[in-house]
């Protein structure tokens, strides 16, 4: 299965490159010859390709296929790859806009990572794509597209609400002050969504008694953040019926 991951990549590095605009007329051939034909090691792969032409996406499967579990490489490559979607959809004249372009990539590399913790890191690219979302999108698109994204990819409701209530309280620029409000918004959409799908599922409010009354606290000091007058409201009837359910 090994050798069918490397081969899987190499084939999608040679359309790609088949494609590929900054390739010479003379040195197009010689690279068309080289990947087509035997399985080359992944080293010559990221090397000589991948990494020179900016494949993000390829770079990371590379990782995945060599077991290279460098944490910061795995990090700034996805970076990169944010990055280098948004500036492709900037380019284009009548593409996707730039947040689709990057919630689509990310959903496309999830998808076939198959949510590798290693690989597709919930703990940094949720924070990284909000970053990303407030200086580049800001008020652009619905308002949950980045937790979308990960609730999309079925990663589990308390994993990403894990993530979020560590960034509501460390307090990190730029979600620094009133901005607190916009992870505040975004924990009282997943709690809503956990809890509705905790009580369609076992019918134990997530997942139990302590999870329950960790929510429920938690909900109440995020409507203290200055939560959007729709969210608050939600946040209060979430948690009337998370404390009605616990009597």
């Amino acid at each position: 299965s090994d050798l069918l991951d490397v081969a899987n990549i190499q084939s999608d590095l040679l359309q790609r490159l088949k494609g590929e605009t900054r390739i010479t007329a003379d040195r197009r051939p010689q690279v068309i010859e080289e990947l087509d034909g035997p399985i080359l090691p992944l080293t010559v792969l990221f090397n000589t390709y991948c990494e020179p032409a900016f494949y993000f996406d390829l770079c990371i499967l590379i990782y995945e296929a060599a077991d290279h579990r460098v944490a910061s490489d795995i990090k700034a490559t996805w970076q990169n790859l944010l990055e280098s979607a948004h500036t492709q959809a900037e380019l284009a004249n009548d593409g996707p806009q730039p947040y689709e372009m990057v919630a689509e990539t990310v959903r496309t590399l999830g998808n076939r990572l198959g949510l590798s913790e290693t690989m597709f890191p919930v703990a940094d690219l949720l924070p990284m794509l909000k970053r990303y979302a407030f200086n580049f999108q800001h008020n652009v698109g619905p308002e949950t597209w980045v937790v979308d994204i990960f609730t999309d990819l079925q990663v589990p409701y308390e994993a990403i609400y894990a993530v979020l209530e560590n960034m509501f309280y460390n307090d990190e620029a730029p979600f620094q002050g009133r901005n607190r409000r916009l992870i505040g918004n975004d924990i009282v959409y997943i709690a809503r969504a956990w809890f509705q799908d905790s009580i369609r599922g076992s019918g134990t409010v997530f997942g139990g008694e302590d999870n329950a009354l960790a929510v429920s606290e938690m909900l109440h000091t995020v409507m203290q953040s200055g939560l959007d007058e729709r969210r608050l409201e939600e946040c209060q009837n979430l948690r009337m019926r998370i404390e009605n359910m616990l009597r």
